[in-house]
């Protein structure tokens, strides 16, 4: 029973520090422009976190298409969620 109080306790602690840092459109649009950088320069996890930011229209165009066609980039390159989200996409 103990355990389950840490663990309670630690997944509690972790939803309060997440919402206290929720973002602001500035730091949306700071974080498309370095997912933007990142996918140029290669990095999956870029590609994959710019393509949810084109789905969800998150400062930068809400683009369906746009957002297979990295998330397609994402999972050739090896990425575990960018094939999730190219799956889901159709």
């Amino acid at each position: 029973m103990t355990m389950f109080r840490v663990l309670a306790t630690g997944l509690l602690l972790a939803v309060a520090a997440a919402a206290s840092h929720a973002q602001t459109p500035d730091d949306d649009i700071a974080l498309a422009e370095r997912n933007h950088q990142l996918c140029q320069a290669g990095d999956k996890n870029g590609c994959a976190n710019l393509g949810i930011q084109h789905v969800e229209g998150r400062s930068v165009t809400q683009d369906g298409a746009r957002a297979v066609e990295l998330f397609r980039q994402a999972c050739e390159g090896g990425s575990p969620d960018g094939c999730h989200n190219l799956a889901v996409s159709y």
